[in-house]
């Protein structure tokens, strides 16, 4: 640790105020956010589990439409922050087994993840003006922008080329991907609780 704090403290910093600014942005800007439960509930559609869920818990509630998402969406950017502080953790986990072969530390992969976790709160954030006219559209670049900066990232801090670095972002976006949907479905089902 000796000589490497700055190494490992700036990451952290870096995540707390981007996730701070986000939080309070779409706090203020609620329709905006990509973790809108009105905006997830018309694009899960093909997920009739989730759809279904949204739907039960509207109807349980007895609230009015926008009661129910307003209060819904507040208590999912109260939740969301801490279960994503867990998913830091475990994308490390993941990146270590993942590269497992590489002389790294945990450490190391855990200050990826922070890294990769506030360039997508920073994206977020950068694409509102998006939002204002399309969610889909935000919707879309996020993904492409965090396939994107993962292929980029990978090939710096892991060193990959070619065929290797297309089927390590590969994976690990699918996992990730995952990851955060469960995150982000849990934060919903606490919300609705």
């Amino acid at each position: 640790l000796a000589g490497k704090q700055k190494f490992y403290v700036t990451p952290v910093r870096l995540y707390l105020i981007i996730i701070t600014i986000n939080f309070l942005v779409y706090a203020v800007l609620e329709d905006y956010s990509l973790v809108n439960i009105e905006f997830l509930k018309n694009i899960s559609q093909n997920v009739p589990w989730l759809h279904q869920a949204v739907e039960q818990g509207q109807l349980k509630s007895e609230l009015s439409n926008y009661a129910f998402f307003h209060q819904v969406n507040t208590r999912v950017n109260d939740t969301l922050p801490i279960l994503l502080y867990f998913l830091i953790f475990v994308q490390a986990l993941v990146l270590k087994a993942q590269f497992g072969r590489y002389d790294r530390y945990y450490i190391e992969h855990l200050v990826f993840a922070l890294h990769f976790m506030s360039f997508g709160f920073a994206r977020d954030i950068a694409l509102l003006p998006v939002h204002f006219f399309s969610k889909e559209v935000a919707f879309a670049v996020s993904i492409i922008t965090t396939i994107w900066y993962l292929l980029q990232s990978l090939k710096h801090v892991y060193d990959l080329k070619g065929r290797q670095l297309i089927l390590h972002s590969l994976l690990h976006y699918f996992i990730f991907f995952l990851l955060f949907t469960l995150t982000i479905t849990t934060a919903v089902f606490i919300a609705m609780g």
